[in-house]
C-alpha cells in the first residue's frame, strides 16, 4: 500500500538513515584516530546524533504501521493487523486488541401465512381460494411466499456473527475462540 503520507514517512526515514550513515562514519575516524578501543566522552555529540536518528526512524516507521493497519508484536518484532487479536507468527496476544461486540445471531422468523379465507389478490385485492393458481377475478398469478432460509449449520461465533463448521475453535472472519 503506497500513500502520499507514507512515500513522505519513507522520504523521513531515508533521511535520517542517511543521517544516521555520515554520523557512523564521523564516529568511526573519530574513534580510529583518536582512541582506538577505549571509548572517551569526546564521543557523546556522535552517539547522540546517531540515537536520535535511531529514535527519529522507530517513530517514522511506527507511524507507517499506523496508517496500514498494522502493530508491531512486542515478542517476535512481526507486523500483523491491529484488529487481530494475537500476532499471527508467534501467538502473543495483541495488548490493544478490543474484541468485537458480541452479535446475536438473527434467526429468520417463520412466514406466518395467513388463514386461506384472508388470503387477498395481490394485484386486484379478491379473495383468493386455497390451491389456486390464478385469481378467478383478475387472472393473475399468485405468488407463494417463499420457503424460509435454512439455518444456519455450525457454530455461530459471538463476536462477529459468522458461521463456521462444527470443526472450527476459531473464527477464520474475527479470530474469536468458538464456544
Amino acid at each position: 500500500m503506497h500513500t502520499p503520507e507514507i512515500d513522505a514517512l519513507n522520504a523521513q526515514i531515508a533521511e535520517q538513515q542517511k543521517l544516521m550513515n555520515e554520523a557512523l562514519i564521523e564516529l568511526g575516524d573519530a574513534y580510529a584516530r583518536k582512541y582506538g578501543p577505549s571509548y572517551d566522552p569526546t564521543f557523546t555529540p556522535i552517539f547522540n546524533k546517531i540515537f536520535a536518528a535511531q529514535n527519529a526512524i522507530g517513530t517514522k516507521l511506527n507511524e507507517i504501521r499506523a496508517l496500514k493497519g498494522l502493530t508491531l508484536c512486542q515478542n517476535c518484532r512481526n507486523e500483523y493487523s491491529m484488529s487481530a487479536p494475537a500476532c499471527t507468527n508467534c501467538g502473543c496476544l495483541n495488548p490493544s486488541y478490543i474484541p468485537p461486540a458480541p452479535i446475536e445471531p438473527v434467526m429468520p422468523a417463520a412466514p406466518v401465512m395467513p388463514a386461506a379465507q384472508s388470503r387477498a389478490c395481490t394485484a386486484c385485492g379478491a379473495p383468493l381460494k386455497e390451491g389456486n393458481l390464478f385469481c378467478t377475478n383478475c387472472g393473475k398469478r399468485i405468488e407463494e411466499a417463499p420457503a424460509p432460509a435454512p439455518a444456519p449449520q455450525g457454530k455461530i461465533c459471538q463476536g462477529c456473527g459468522a458461521v463456521m463448521s462444527e470443526a472450527s475453535a476459531f473464527c477464520s472472519n474475527c479470530g474469536a475462540r468458538l464456544q
